[in-house]
């Protein structure tokens, strides 16, 4: 597994640990774009607007 892998599901780890947490402003922050796609009714929250 190369470095950029480890980190990357390190990250993601991070993420979903913070969402059991329900610790939603350190969520949004883990990725650089927040975005969010709720596919069943197919809104789409993304960036700043989304994290306001």
């Amino acid at each position: 597994m190369t470095a950029l892998t480890e980190a990357r599901i390190a990250n993601l780890r991070n993420h979903m640990a913070l969402e059991v947490t329900h610790d939603w402003d350190v969520v949004i922050v883990t990725f650089e774009h927040p975005r969010d796609e709720m596919h069943g009714g197919g809104q789409v929250f993304s960036g700043a607007a989304y994290s306001a």
